[in-house]
């Protein structure tokens, strides 16, 4: 059994043989290809998911209120959503649209709707939306680096405090202070899956309110198991894509 995997190897050797090369590369490429393939069909079943939420909220006419803060200044398409539930978040990927429900609006007052919709808007103008999805999709995809899913996190939180600094500069951090707040009280909702928004489960917030007082944030551990197993899986993935094709060979003779 030895004897036989010792000579596996050395027929699998690029040095020995210019077919088992060429078998190699191939199995190498055919692997790169079928994971670009596989993110790209994750992305448009994400994309799809995210879509068909959206829709079963149900979007109802637009108040007063809504309209007129949707107003000021320059903002992206804006739907109400019916709901007593506080929530608002920016959703799409070609045509970024913020979505804000009913209970948010009767319970914010003027300077913090216009905060979080300044949010929002900066989320629309970044495309959020799409990056997220494209990172999740990746990070899906690539599970044998989990270095990508931290990544992915951290990547939200960048996301969220970006956007926070444009509805400070927008409105000023008590109305957006404000409007945090509203986050945890009862009524509060998460945002749908891949939406970039105001909920209760955003793990973004606890930086997002250290931002705001100006205190320290809070402290992500490094991820060096991550990139520790991101390494092991990559290189072992990669051998296993150079080598299956020779191994393959050497079995059926």
């Amino acid at each position: 059994m030895g004897a036989a995997v010792i000579t596996a190897i050395h027929r699998g050797c690029p040095v020995m043989s210019l077919s088992t090369a060429a078998c190699s590369a191939g199995g190498a490429a055919v692997m790169g290809t079928l994971i670009v393939v596989t993110i790209g069909a994750r992305a448009s079943w994400l994309g799809v998911a995210a879509a068909r939420e959206v829709r079963e909220l149900g979007v109802v006419p637009m108040p007063v209120a809504l309209s007129d803060a949707a107003r000021h200044g320059e903002s992206a398409p804006v739907s109400w959503v019916a709901g007593a539930e506080r929530v608002a978040f920016c959703a799409g990927l070609w045509h970024p649209r913020i979505y804000i429900s009913a209970g948010m609006v009767t319970a914010l007052p003027h300077d913090e709707l216009q905060a979080v919709l300044a949010h929002e808007n900066a989320h629309a103008r970044r495309r959020d939306p799409l990056r997220g999805l494209l990172w999740r999709a990746f990070a899906d995809v690539v599970f044998f680096a989990p270095l990508l899913r931290w990544g992915h996190q951290h990547r939200h939180v960048r996301a969220e405090l970006a956007a926070d600094r444009a509805a400070v500069a927008h409105t000023g951090a008590p109305a957006l202070a404000g409007a945090l707040l509203r986050l945890a009280e009862p009524c509060a909702a998460p945002p749908p899956a891949a939406a970039p928004g105001f909920g209760p489960t955003d793990p973004a917030i606890d930086a997002r309110i250290a931002a705001l007082t100006s205190t320290p944030p809070p402290r992500r551990p490094r991820p060096i198991r991550a990139a520790a197993a991101s390494v092991a899986g990559v290189l072992g993935t990669g051998l296993t894509a150079i080598c299956l094709p020779t191994l393959v060979q050497f079995a059926i003779g």
